[in-house]
């Protein structure tokens, strides 16, 4: 008998492993066929320097006017000249030309500025500043959206603000301008407004336990649609998908949804989110999308807890780190950003650094990326022992004058310990498929395989199959 293994990034958690569930999935993404490949990896990023303005962690990036602008932990704001490859300190002129705040930055885009937000007073960079700014606003916010030619924000000032939406007037001049009667309440449920995101035409209000969702409107500026008793644990974990939102709810569900209607995402690694809740290791939460290559991923990183989760749009679920050298370690990515110009998915780093998210690195700028793949114990379809007579495995691996790619495959039958690992050898420079065929690898009832990438080479697992016997009673 034959039957095909799947090493897909199918992490589950929650679930009887005897059953089947995957306990893990790291660093993978599963292509339309099923073929197993390794996450992205980051390289440098030609039109960033070589050296950074400085050396402190970037937490924003963003886009205006085709320059690209970051904000790092100290709060200064920089901007990049793609085309130069220049760099500007926007932050030179003192506290004022800081980002005020703590928080994490959230920019909004219009046609004459840029607003940051950070956990006090909103910042702007006008077109063609050279010095960054306060905008005018005196009301503490953490959130900015630009709809309508306005901004909108939360209001963290008192208790009694937190759930009115605060909206300025119109235009260049008019963005500056916060009138105390431009509020719009959110009153779907007196809890306070955690998160604030847009689409092309409708607002989305998170609170502690509701999402309502605002239209616009000739005479109230916004118009309150329809809600939801759905709310959000971490402001940061929102990330537009579409027209749609996706983020963390405050019930430790990532759900993807317009407003009206929601899907939950997280079945499958339900008690490992819990968890993190439970540890109160998830206020930090931030996300992003990789819509890259014919991948279309959804990314949510938990600094705290130290681990990031990717949901394959039309796959499954993995788990996304870098390595320490003895172990895996966070993923090595501080803010990302979509640099639409050259569609370049853009990576920031903790020593001032920009990179990309690149499908041809092997390594994060020669950091390894060991990804790990493991199919759930297989039972074959019965409690029977089975004698494994063969397994396939076959790769693709792109050319390169680098020494032999290998795999490491390991096995543990009946929730033992894995066995030592076998070397695979991935064939010579220049082969573009290879397989390999094991032979009599022993007997089980229940056996969970794991496939261990942890060179640079890159390579794509395009195949399992093994070939098994069913022992009878008394063989």
């Amino acid at each position: 008998m034959t039957g095909a293994l799947n090493f897909g990034n199918n992490q589950e958690s929650g679930e009887s492993a005897l059953m089947g569930a995957s306990p893990l999935a790291v660093n993978v993404l599963v292509d339309g066929k099923g073929a197993v490949r390794r996450r992205p990896g980051l390289s440098a990023w030609a039109s960033f320097p070589s050296e950074p303005p400085d050396m402190f962690r970037v937490d924003g990036i963003t886009t205006f006017q085709d320059q690209v602008f970051w904000v790092n932990s100290q709060r200064r704001i920089y901007r990049l000249d793609p085309s130069t490859a220049l760099t500007y300190n926007l932050s030179a002129g003192g506290p004022e030309t800081y980002l005020s705040g703590t928080g994490r930055p959230m920019f909004a885009e219009t046609a004459f500025r840029l607003a940051i937000a950070g956990g006090d007073q909103l910042q702007k960079v006008d077109s063609g500043a050279t010095l960054s700014a306060r905008l005018g606003s005196t009301h503490v916010a953490t959130r900015v959206v630009a709809q309508q030619q306005r901004l909108f924000t939360d209001d963290q000032t008192d208790p009694t603000s937190q759930g009115q939406i605060r909206y300025s007037d119109t235009g260049q001049t008019g963005n500056l301008a916060w009138d105390a009667f431009n509020i719009v309440n959110a009153e779907g449920r007196p809890d306070p407004i955690v998160g604030l995101n847009g689409n092309a035409n409708e607002l989305f209000a998170w609170g502690t336990s509701t999402l309502q969702v605002f239209s616009p409107d000739p005479v109230s500026v916004l118009a309150p649609g329809r809600t939801i008793n759905r709310g959000i644990a971490a402001a940061d974990s929102v990330v537009a998908n579409d027209e749609d939102q996706a983020w963390l709810t405050e019930l430790g569900q990532f759900v993807d949804g317009d407003g009206r209607t929601l899907t939950e995402l997280s079945k499958p690694i339900a008690a490992t989110i819990e968890a993190i809740m439970k540890a109160g290791n998830a206020s930090d939460c931030w996300a992003f999308r990789l819509n890259m290559d014919q991948f279309d991923c959804l990314v949510w990183v938990f600094p705290t807890d130290g681990r990031a989760f990717c949901y394959q749009q039309g796959g499954g679920w993995s788990q996304w780190h870098g390595w320490s050298g003895t172990g895996y370690a966070p993923l090595p990515v501080k803010a990302h950003h979509l640099y639409l110009a050259t569609k370049t998915h853009l990576a920031g780093l903790a020593n001032g650094m920009i990179a990309q998210f690149d499908v041809t690195a092997g390594t994060d700028l020669g950091e390894i990326i060991k990804a790990e793949a493991r199919t759930g114990f297989q039972r074959r379809g019965t409690i029977a022992y089975k004698h494994c007579e063969s397994l396939m495995l076959t790769f693709e691996r792109g050319k390169s004058s680098a020494a032999e790619p290998f795999a490491l495959l390991s096995w543990r039958d009946d929730l033992g310990g894995y066995c030592d690992p076998i070397r695979i050898g991935l064939g010579t420079t220049g082969d573009d498929v290879f397989t390999v065929a094991l032979y009599s690898l022993g007997t089980y009832r229940a056996r969970d395989w794991r496939l261990e990438f942890t060179d640079a080479a890159n390579y794509v697992l395009a195949g399992a199959e093994e070939t098994f016997s069913i022992e009878k009673e008394g063989d």
